[in-house]
């Protein structure tokens, strides 16, 4: 048994030897493409490809699991103001043209007041722009002064396309982008740092823990180009540790839907709400409201955003349309998760598979014809579930395992056309 066991290693290590350029080649370009997949899958180019996968995968998981996960995230609590809105007068160069919709700032300073109170929940972010559209109208109000008493327990919302009505309060805001990776209005990544500035979801990983540091190396950062192609090109630490600036979302089956009714251990029913609307909290004199809102964000991250059915902060994915809030939500999972973490498993196991494949395609040969597996193995259909290897084969197999085993979505576009230049160039060699 021993002498048959060496027999076939001796023959295997011989038959590498013998194959040591075909090996050495094929770890060089799976290590290129190794390093150019990092900087493509840092960027929303091929977005395409991985909303196709998901939603496939996606529609293949449920034939083995039919159970939809019917419940937010247990650390969440959201807060709807969509529906606390009055007008704001607008002023051009000093002259009024008319009347803006605006979320409430007297009611976003109640209930910020009552959240104050409770003083049990993790962390605020207030999913709201505060517009300067109505500073003439808000100049005088309390607001800015009951987001300060909130110290660092507090993020705010900013965007690029207008101007912060508290620009004292600008240390407490963050980015809460979308619009950069959709395509065909379907989004799917998400974006965690724009230059040097960290987005909402990598902000309140920061804050809720301790000695974390982000930074970024840019590679092109001597070059005068867009700020864009500066991103795509560098590389993205989480503290000291190589992560993907961009992700693909893998969004929950279950939407907020505002409430649904359980039966309590006494055999009671209760009305246990996903989210309460803030003009509830507020406008209905709810007796005990400080228990009431205590219980609710004990422990938790507290989300004040946009949660209607409406159109605004909607978002659409390859799952359905989701809000702006429950995308920051799943962004900061992503990375307490450590999905975004460049882990030496996930990278041994592209590079295992890369090697193999331009190993069959530069051998131009079968693995049972090339080391002569079936004098070995004599089980027919083993050898003949081997001789169906091919890179196609294997890159299937690897999109099920990426998606399924470490829950991220590898962009493949590039790969695959080099697999396909590489097989013609060998090809073309052969017979020219």
């Amino acid at each position: 048994m021993k002498k048959t066991f060496r027999k076939r290693a001796f023959y295997f290590y011989n038959k590498l030897e013998a194959e040591r350029k075909t090996l050495f080649k094929s770890t060089v370009f799976s290590s290129v493409l190794l390093i150019i997949g990092y900087f493509v899958n840092n960027s929303s180019l091929f977005t395409g490809e991985a909303t196709f996968k998901m939603h496939l995968f996606e529609n293949l998981s449920l034939c083995f699991d039919s159970n939809d996960n019917d419940s937010i995230p247990s650390d969440i609590a959201y807060f709807n103001i969509a529906y606390d809105k009055c007008l704001s007068p607008v002023f051009i160069n000093g002259d009024s043209i008319g009347l803006a919709q605006i979320s409430d700032r007297y009611k976003i300073n109640s209930f910020l007041k009552l959240l104050k109170k409770c003083d049990n929940y993790k962390l605020i972010v207030l999913d709201v722009f505060l517009d300067s559209i109505d500073n003439a109208r808000f100049q005088n109000d309390s607001l800015a002064e009951t987001i300060v008493s909130f110290g660092n327990r507090i993020i705010l919302a900013d965007r690029d396309d207008a101007t912060f009505a508290y620009p004292q309060l600008k240390h407490l805001t963050s980015k809460a982008k979308y619009n950069v990776t959709k395509i065909s209005k379907a989004f799917s990544r998400y974006k965690y740092m724009y230059g040097e500035e960290a987005t909402i979801p990598l902000r309140l990983y920061q804050c809720l823990n301790s000695n974390v540091e982000y930074r970024r190396i840019g590679l092109l950062d001597w070059c005068n180009i867009s700020p864009y192609i500066q991103d795509i090109f560098s590389l993205y630490f989480l503290n000291n540790k190589l992560i993907q600036n961009s992700l693909f979302l893998q969004f929950d089956k279950y939407t907020i839907a505002g409430y649904k009714k359980v039966i309590t251990k006494d055999g009671s029913k209760l009305e246990l709400y996903d989210y309460y609307n803030v003009g509830y909290i507020l406008d209905n004199n709810i007796e005990n409201v400080d228990i009431l809102l205590s219980d609710y964000i004990d422990n938790k991250i507290v989300f004040i955003g946009d949660l209607s059915k409406d159109e605004t902060d909607s978002h659409s994915t390859y799952m359905d349309t989701k809000k702006g809030s429950e995308i920051l939500v799943k962004a900061y999972h992503s990375i307490s998760d450590s999905l975004l973490l460049v882990s030496f498993p996930y990278i041994l196991f592209w590079f295992i598979i890369f090697s193999l494949i331009c190993f069959l395609i530069i051998s131009d040969k079968p693995l049972v014809q090339r080391f002569k597996i079936s004098d070995f193995i004599s089980n027919k259909l083993t050898c003949f579930l081997i001789s169906l290897i091919s890179y196609s084969t294997l890159l299937s197999l690897a999109m099920l395992c990426d998606y399924f085993v470490f829950n991220r979505s590898y962009s493949l576009t590039i790969p695959i056309i080099f697999f396909t230049l590489l097989k013609l160039y060998i090809q073309y060699k052969k017979y020219v």
